[in-house]
């Protein structure tokens, strides 16, 4: 797999960026009456010895869930032939940054860029490509819950296994510029199965996790 400096120097910040927002909406801060109460709440919380925990546990389970699916789409299209490299997305990182500190998580990190002459076949793989990811992922992560000690690690590996099932659900949505829209006009009977393994990983992880 060839990369560019800027390639790695963006996907280094990208991962950083989603790890950071999913961080901060999700550190515990005490109750606030008034917006503002609030805000100061969720910064203060940054300095604590629990967002740190959490940041690093994001680094590993969300930041890789991310960083993975992106790059299994460069993979593939680099295997057919193409011109494959990820740019993040400026401006929706700095959007999805802001909203964490309101409590919101929303983030577009960014895409792999493909250049080539390819059959509808070939992008809808490289499409189906990083979801494909994600529900590998997840699957290692649950693995990874029988043979870790209870506490931090397990808990980060229970994290790692829901969000990457959702990512591989939620990526499958036949919606452009989703993933799921390019392999439904390829293949609906791919598609269909694809989503159906994703929903049930969904499921299944809400029975095992609640």
């Amino acid at each position: 797999m060839r990369f560019s400096r800027q390639e790695i120097k963006e996907l280094g910040i990208a991962w950083f960026i989603v790890a950071l927002a999913f961080s901060i909406v999700m550190v515990p801060i005490e109750p606030a009456g008034t917006f503002n109460t609030l805000l100061v709440n969720r910064i203060k919380a940054l300095f604590t010895t629990g967002f740190l925990q959490i940041l690093l546990s994001s680094l590993v389970t969300i930041g890789v869930a991310v960083v993975v699916h992106e790059l299994a789409h460069k993979f593939v299209g680099q295997y057919y032939g193409a011109w494959s490299e990820f740019r993040m997305m400026k401006n929706w990182l700095l959007i999805g940054l802001v909203m964490s500190f309101l409590g919101f998580l929303f983030m577009l990190p960014g895409a792999v860029h493909t250049r080539a002459s390819l059959s509808q076949k070939k992008w809808a793989i490289i499409s189906l490509a990083g979801p494909a990811s994600n529900f590998i992922l997840g699957w290692i992560f649950y693995a990874m819950t029988f043979v870790l000690p209870a506490g931090i690690f397990q808990q980060a590996a229970v994290g790692g296994a829901v969000i990457n099932f959702f990512l591989a659900f939620f990526n499958l949505v036949p919606i452009d510029p989703i993933d799921g829209a390019k392999v439904m006009r390829w293949n609906k009977f791919v598609w269909g199965i694809s989503i159906a393994l994703c929903a049930g990983a969904v499921f299944a992880k809400s029975l095992l996790f609640g």
